[in-house]
């Protein structure tokens, strides 16, 4: 089931202003463009090496102007964007030159987002991070990959993005694509931002390697579940993408029952949370979807005959809703004394789903 999605509250917020300043497009800067003579045919060493120095002096222009504190960010990343886009998506690039500047320009940022914290101006890497959203090339992976380690949440985020966008042309190879969905699960398990996490499981939504891409999904899941067992988080909506995928899917008895077993604690976690004093109103509404989320994905993949109504409860109200829905919650996963629904064979989630 398909739910509709609040606001990710002030985190969307700040990370939407950030991302927004990057956009649009500018006159460029070049009055006349170093690759002509060369779009139409297969790019020649002596082409690279044109195509090199050209991304670096772009690079190197960017950097300059945002050195100054007072620099206007949003004029520079604008015509930095202009530049790039322009050159690669004119109309008379032939195929081989059009990957080969994607080709570059991909290993040029990666140098730029791999660099130390203290070598890095962070308005750059939000430029050269919303330049791979930009292009939505599968050429520049590497680039956007090496955007999800940066510490900073706006840049992650947009290399989060830059891969949902480059998703249909890492389709076109298997390889790459099983490749690609590995590292994001290994990347997302360790994001702790629930916007850049909820772009990542967007990421990771591949229509055709279920067999991958789920276990990316899971993998990214289990970073959130830790992470919620120690309470050291915030409420946050970006499972609610998850939940949207996996419902689409036809899975196989195995992947459903590391669904199931990923999902049990999930819902166990936010219904306990329900009940917490003090929420405000936007996590209120944040566990109260993800908790709807969660127990409509399991009762489509389990299908019991009489499926619990820990949801129902909840939207019933009332000074009793929060015990209520605990009620409902153990005919899922069950006590130490008591087996709940998913307990048994297939699967075999602990009791109490800790």
């Amino acid at each position: 089931m398909v739910r509709t999605m609040r606001t990710n509250g002030i985190a969307s917020v700040a990370v939407v202003l950030l991302v927004g300043a990057g956009l649009g497009q500018a006159v460029a800067q070049d009055a006349n463009s170093p690759f002509e003579g060369m779009r139409e045919g297969v790019p020649t060493s002596r082409d690279n090496a044109i195509v090199d120095e050209w991304i670096e002096a772009k690079l190197d222009r960017l950097r300059t102007a945002l050195a100054d504190p007072q620099a206007d960010v949003h004029k520079y990343r604008k015509a930095f964007l202009s530049a790039i886009t322009k050159e690669y998506s004119d109309a008379r690039n032939s195929v081989d030159f059009k990957g080969k500047l994607a080709d570059r320009v991909s290993e040029a940022f990666r140098v730029e987002l791999t660099k130390t914290a203290e070598a890095r101006n962070i308005n750059v890497s939000r430029a050269v991070a919303q330049a791979l959203v930009e292009l939505k090339s599968a050429r520049t992976r590497e680039a956007a990959l090496a955007g999800l380690a940066v510490s900073d949440q706006v840049v992650r985020y947009l290399s989060a993005k830059a891969l949902m966008e480059a998703r249909e042309g890492i389709a076109a190879d298997a390889r790459l694509a099983g490749a690609t969905l590995e590292q994001i699960g290994d990347l997302g398990k360790v994001e702790v931002n629930g916007v850049v996490r909820g772009m990542l499981y967007r990421a990771a939504s591949y229509e055709n390697y279920v067999a991958e891409a789920v276990p990316a999904v899971l993998k990214i899941i289990d970073g959130r579940l830790e992470a919620l067992r120690t309470g050291a988080v915030e409420w946050d909506r970006a499972e609610l993408f998850a939940c949207q995928y996996l419902d689409s899917l036809e899975l196989d008895s195995v992947l459903k029952a590391e669904v199931v077993r990923r999902f049990a604690p999930l819902l166990r976690i936010h219904t306990v949370g329900y009940g917490n004093a003090g929420l405000t109103t936007d996590e209120r509404w944040i566990i109260q979807e993800t908790i709807d989320a969660c127990e409509s994905l399991l009762a489509k993949v389990v299908a019991p005959n009489r499926a619990p109504q820990v949801s129902s409860k909840m939207q019933a109200g009332g000074d009793s809703a929060s015990i209520e829905m605990q009620l409902e919650l153990i005919k899922w996963i069950g006590t130490k004394d008591e087996a709940g629904i998913l307990n048994g064979a297939p699967w075999n989630v602990e009791r109490g789903a800790p």
